[in-house]
Order: structure tokens, then sequence, then C-alpha cells
């Protein structure tokens, strides 16, 4: 029997909600693999080489890339207290990368003696523990494929996870094709039967059986322009999702409330299923509660009806899914109290420039370092800001941080100074390295642990929505506040909304860091 027929067998439990708010729920699925991605892809290594640690680790963690990579225990436990390899391993663990066992010295399995057989079972793990720490070797490979019934019981009761065993997880693809064009097939095939390709490499540049560097690289810039369709992760991460999913039961009760229970050990099986919900066709922006975090989510909508997208543990914990009502603005009174079309350097007069360079040409006011803060004077209750914004690519086709940033009740936030805490919204553009076409919503603090710093330092990320963030065009932005209701607009579409705002009073501010900003129109209302 195989390991995975072990655990409960996935059930879709479509039960059919109270009616809510005059809709009713379809039901909640468990996506086959996260974030809604077609396939996913495992990046292997057989024989613990130096290219390995050399050249394809670093070619890898360019993409953020994991790979697992399969150890010959004998030739770790003779060279790796001379030469530093143990350290380099262990360091590559430490990273995220995952370590199997390839045997103790890369013997034909089925040749062997029951002894024998145990010695390059058992063995191997325990020296690739000891030298790359404990619990770190779950997965095992036969050298050479060799293996027979009598070589996977072995190994299915020393290790947690059997890579002859990979068929049971998905529809999986096993090569140690070095072609570039046929790997490229082979990932296309695998989106389209919604698969697993596991690719298997020995040395990369150089030692044996080699891929040539280029075509390395060309491979993991094909997996890397593929990101929307392919989930590239550790075998054992992949393992750990696709035995969650069938072993999760999806229970829906009145409301809105899901729960996954499951008989998996948390401690091993601890990565995080995506799931979709059907909800009322007029729910935009939800709230999900699981114990104590909770996050905001924008909904979506296709040919099914509106749905929200989103990841849970499989741990039984109730999730909450609740209709967030964004602040009726229609009905809300608005009293102008500034307008800024900084037409004249005097506009300026109104708004305290807390670090870098400003200034107002043509009407328009623009940033001219790297970081600069300015805030309005006067402190602010309720509030209403619209403007607009634009984001310089400066000739750049990459940026770290290219966003404006807006502070919201902030308090004077002066450098070095212990001025307590405020809030800013990011707005990561689309040439951002950093959360690319994002908006965030930090909950931040001028200092940490008593020591006065010179910038801001994020210390809490309250909520974060996709947004259409273009480079050099013009934004509409609208921020508007009360009470505890934070709901920000991007070009006439709601793209965060936040109700735990907790500072009464503060000063609303502008902000870049990174790329140039030009900031325009911007007016000020109170909210009565």
């Amino acid at each position: 029997m195989s390991r995975i027929s072990k655990f409960c067998v996935l059930t879709f439990l479509f039960i059919y909600s109270q009616a809510i708010e005059s809709q009713s729920i379809s039901g909640t699925r468990i996506l086959r693999w996260p974030d809604g991605k077609k396939a996913a892809v495992s990046i292997s290594f057989d024989d613990n080489l130096v290219s390995q640690l050399d050249i394809a680790m670093p070619e890898m963690e360019k993409y953020e890339f994991k790979g697992t990579f399969f150890i010959v225990a004998q030739w770790l436990d003779d060279f790796a207290v001379w030469d530093g390899l143990a350290k380099r391993w262990r360091g590559a663990a430490q990273r995220g990368h995952e370590i199997g066992s390839h045997s103790y010295s890369h013997r034909y399995l089925t040749w062997l003696d029951d002894k024998e057989l145990a010695f390059q079972v058992k063995q191997s793990k325990e020296i690739i523990e000891r030298w790359i720490g404990e619990s770190n070797c779950q997965i095992f490979r036969h050298p050479w494929g060799n293996r027979n019934q009598r070589t996977n019981q072995l190994v299915r009761e020393t290790y947690l996870w059997n890579s002859d065993d990979l068929p049971a997880y998905a529809e999986v693809f096993t090569s140690g094709q070095r072609d570039v064009e046929k790997l490229r097939k082979i990932i296309k095939k695998t989106i389209s039967d919604q698969g697993w390709f596991v690719s298997v490499f020995h040395g990369v540049g150089r030692d044996f059986m080699s891929i040539p560097l280029t075509d390395f690289e060309k491979y993991l810039a094909c997996l890397d322009s593929l990101r929307d369709l392919v989930w590239v992760a550790p075998m054992g991460q992949v393992i750990r999702y696709a035995t969650e999913r069938e072993a999760a039961k999806i229970v829906q009760k009145n409301g809105i409330q899901v729960i996954l229970p499951d008989s998996l050990d948390p401690f091993i099986y601890n990565v995080p299923l995506t799931l979709e919900t059907l909800l009322p066709t007029d729910w935009t922006i939800v709230k999900i509660r699981q114990g104590n975090r909770y996050r905001f989510f924008n909904t979506l909508e296709d040919d099914r009806g509106r749905f929200v997208r989103y990841e849970s543990l499989p741990n039984g914990n109730p999730i909450t899914i609740e209709n967030m009502k964004p602040l009726s603005t229609d009905k809300l009174r608005l009293m102008q109290i500034a307008d800024f079309r900084f037409e004249r350097k005097t506009d300026l007069s109104n708004w305290e420039v807390v670090e870098g360079e400003w200034e107002v040409k043509e009407g328009i006011l623009s940033t001219k370092a790297y970081v600069c803060k300015m805030l309005y004077r006067k402190p602010l209750t309720d509030f209403m800001v619209r403007g607009r914004f634009k984001i310089l690519s400066g000739g750049k086709e990459h940026s770290s941080f290219s966003f404006s940033g807006i502070f919201l009740r902030s308090e004077k936030c002066l450098p070095g100074e212990n001025n307590g805490i405020y809030y800013e919204l990011d707005n990561h553009s689309s040439i951002s390295d950093f959360r690319k076409n994002r908006a965030l919503l930090w909950h931040q603090w001028t200092v940490r642990d008593g020591e006065k710093i010179p910038w801001y330092w994020p210390d809490r990320l309250s909520a974060t929505f996709s947004a259409n963030i273009e480079v050099d065009r013009w934004h509409l932005f609208e921020i508007w506040l009360k009470d505890s209701l934070l709901l920000y607009r991007l070009d006439n579409k709601t793209v965060l909304f936040y109700d735990e705002i907790k500072i009464p009073e503060g000063e609303f501010g502008l902000r870049n860091r990174g790329s140039q900003v030009y900031f325009d129109d911007i007016e000020i209302f109170e909210i009565k």
C-alpha cells in the first residue's frame, strides 16, 4: 500500500450554507497546486558534487528557487572535515534547500543482502543528519534507479518519503534530460497535465554528467518566465502539499466558516493549502480570520461567480470569512480644508519637509533625493485626501523599491527621534523587484528596541492587495479615513480596506523611496 493511502482521502463536502444577505454559498475547494498554479516543478541533484554548491545553488538563488540534493553519505563523511563541505551543505539546508539521501556508498541496492542493504539505507540517514542537522533528511532516492519491492519497503520504513512513490502524489514525470528545448517541452506537457515534473541533474558547468552552465541558466530563466503557471519547490514541499490536499476534509458551516481537519503530523505537514470559497456577488472585500490572525482580500470573479482565494494550514482551526462593507462615501459630508495645485513655491508653506529635497516646477511637486518625506502641518482625525501621483522609471527596467508612500495619522516621525507609531501606504510599481504591483499598508514604529534610527522601520504588514501601478503615468488616489476604517482607492477602484487603524489623530504626509515621484492636485477634506 502506498504511503498516501495511509491518510484520509480528500472529500469535498460542498455544504450549502444558510442564506447570507439574501445570497447563498456554493462551496469551498482546495486548489491542486498553490495559488492556482497549473503544475509543480522540482529541481533535483544527485551525488553531492561541488559544482552544485559552487554553481547550481547560486544560480538558483538568483530566482529564489530551492532544490532537492540527494547526498551520498560516505562521500560527505570522508571529506566533510578537511574540505569544509559539511558546513556548506548545512548552510544550504538552512537557506531552504532540501537534503535527501542517495545511500551510503552508491551501491546497486538490489544486489545486497539484508544486512548490507540496511546499512546503506539507514546509515546514510544517520550520517547526513549528523552533518546537516537532525531530522533534515526525510527523502531517499535509489542509486542508479536500482530498486525492487524489498529495497522500497526498507526505505519507506526509514524515511518519510521514497522517491519511488512519487506517482502516488501526482501525475509525475522524472527525467535526467539536459537538453533545454526538450526540458521546455516536458514543462509544457506538465502544465497541460497539471502534473509534477522532477528534473534530475548531476554536475552543472563541470563534474560528470554535467549540464553546461549556459543551458542551466536558460532552464532557470524558462521556469522564471512561467511563474504564473508553475510552482517551483523542493520535492518534499510538493509531497507535503499533495499529502495535505488529499488528507484534508472541507467542512463548511452556517455563515461562512471553513474547517480543514486532517490526521497529519503538523510539525511535518506545514505547507499552507490554497483554497477558494464562493461568495455572494456583492462581496468585494473580505476579512479572513483564523485564530488571532487575519488578512484582508479583494474578491475575484470568473464564470463560477464571486470568490476569494486564500491560504490555510489544514489544522482544524475554523476559518471565518466576513464581508467588509467599504465606507459609504456617498453619504459622508466633506469640508475642504486644503487645495494644493503646487503652482507656486509658497504652496509648500503648509507642509513640513522632514527629509530629502522637494521642488515645485511647472505646477508639479516632485522629489529629488532617494528618500523624501513631508507632512501636512495640521493634525487630522477623520479625513479624505485625493490627488494624483506618477512614479518615474528613470530609464530603469527594474527597481527594488519603486513606490510613493502616504503617511496616515502619522505623528511627527522626525529622523532619529522616538515618536511612536504610524501607518504607511506603499505603492509598488510594475517594475518593482519586491511585491510587484501591490498596495501595502504597514503599521510601523520610528524606533526598534529603543535604538534611534534615521528612517522608518517596517514592523507589521497589516494589509496588501494587488494593484495595477504602471510607471511613467499618472494615477488617481483617494484615501478615506474615518474612526478605525481606512479605504484606499486607486484609479477609482477600491484596492485596500482596513478596519483597525489605532491612532485617533495625526498628520497626513507624502513620501518616496527608490524612485523619483511626482504629486499633483492634492485636496484634503475633513469628514463631518
